[in-house]
């Protein structure tokens, strides 16, 4: 009689423990972690707005917007650049060389 309370009262809820905690590893192991900023340095980006060394403009990196400011050169809009540095908040890129002038227009 007891053995029959166990099988009927037990034996869902330890399979619904089982279910939940192969549901949670399946989750677990497709989360995908945000690579770091630090891995964009060399990366190549793309001006949506004009980037100089006196004002900020919006670059695209790998899907993402950023802030730019460049060195020593004047970075068109839809032009191609490098990533020489991360900051907090913004990138310091400069003219990748032989780009194209306006590859995305």
């Amino acid at each position: 009689m007891i053995a029959l309370l166990y099988l009927i009262f037990l034996l869902p809820l330890f399979l619904i423990l089982i279910i939940m905690i192969i549901l949670a590893i399946i989750l677990g192991l497709r989360v995908k972690t945000k690579p770091s900023p630090l891995d964009l340095r060399g990366k190549t980006c793309i001006a949506l707005e004009d980037v100089t060394p006196v004002n900020f403009g919006w670059v695209r990196i790998r899907g993402e917007l950023w802030k730019a400011k460049s060195i020593n050169s004047i970075i068109r809009r839809g032009e191609r650049a490098v990533v020489i540095k991360v900051l907090d908040d913004h990138l310091i890129i400069e003219k990748t060389p032989g780009a194209l002038s306006r590859p995305f227009e």
